[in-house]
């Protein structure tokens, strides 16, 4: 039986810390209104972990139900400066209520990616968006974004649009701007759904290894133990003296304040609300988004 429980205790130790790539995750992809499967999530996250190290900032995918009654940039700005992220960086809002997708920059990235280059970003993304195809989206979005950021990016004056070197989201599955505002797509053999279910098994596996990793250890620090039979084997003589023993509630005191909400919605008029501007918090905030 003791046995048992160590075993048990060894798994339950495991799979939390194998659930650390979920902790991980929550910190870059905050997936609130439910949208993503756990291993979408991870494997989103591990694309974003990887752009930040290269680049020094913090990029995050957040979904919400609504905006609690603010303009679109105005949440994105909101849910940036109190994430605790980087002064530079962004983050990438949907709010399935309007039908909204904003990416909201700070820090260096406020002068560095205009509106029109998210615009490009993020043109052959909103169609995936719209077939409620949300974690192929984010992929080509994060993807997009690691091109721009690299340099893999140009302005073509002569279409009037920006143009990325190479597109294309996994190995076996592309898409390219044909210079006339389309995007074609084309699907190799792999599937998203088959690198996901891949990466959840992986990590299951890892579990188990740990599992069994902690049940040994603990197995060969078992031997040592000495049996008892009494209770009193276990108090030293004289060091257990109890004389009084009370409980006093001295009371308590909640004080409560109602939070004033805004009742503005979605965007500002006039498009995608670009722009550089200052947040409630005081942060330089731009960005670009629209409808889905």
């Amino acid at each position: 039986m003791k046995r048992f429980f160590a075993l048990l205790s060894a798994v339950a130790l495991a799979l939390s810390l194998s659930a650390n790539a979920f902790a991980f995750s929550s910190d870059f992809v905050v997936d609130n209104a439910d949208l993503l499967s756990e291993g979408e999530e991870v494997i989103l996250a591990d694309i974003i972990g990887k752009i930040n190290f290269e680049h020094d900032i913090n990029v995050v995918i957040h979904t919400t139900e609504d905006t609690d009654g603010l303009y679109i940039e105005d949440y994105a700005d909101n849910f940036y400066d109190n994430g605790s992220y980087y002064s530079d960086g962004l983050v990438f809002v949907i709010s399935m209520a309007e039908r909204d997708y904003y990416t909201s920059t700070c820090g260096y990235l406020v002068d560095s990616m205009p509106a029109y280059d998210i615009d490009s970003i993020c043109e052959p993304v909103v169609p995936y968006l719209s077939n409620a195809q949300y974690y192929e989206a984010f992929e080509i979005y994060l993807k997009r974004l690691d091109s721009y950021l690299n340099g893999d990016f140009s302005y073509d004056s002569d279409y009037g649009e920006g143009v990325f070197a190479g597109d294309y989201y996994t190995d076996d599955e592309y898409y390219y701007d044909d210079y006339d505002g389309d995007y074609i797509y084309t699907s190799g053999s792999s599937s998203i759904t088959d690198s996901v279910f891949a990466r959840e098994i992986i990590l299951i596996i890892v579990a188990v290894i740990i599992a069994v990793v902690i049940t040994m250890f603990l197995k060969s620090k078992m031997n040592t133990a000495v049996k008892k039979y009494d209770a009193d084997d276990y108090v030293v003589n004289g060091s257990f003296n109890l004389e009084i023993s009370r409980d006093a509630f001295v009371g308590s005191h909640t004080t409560r304040r109602a939070i004033p909400k805004n009742n503005n919605t979605g965007s500002r008029p006039g498009g995608g609300g670009g722009g550089v501007r200052v947040s409630s918090g005081g942060a330089r905030h731009g960005g670009s988004g629209g409808k889905f």
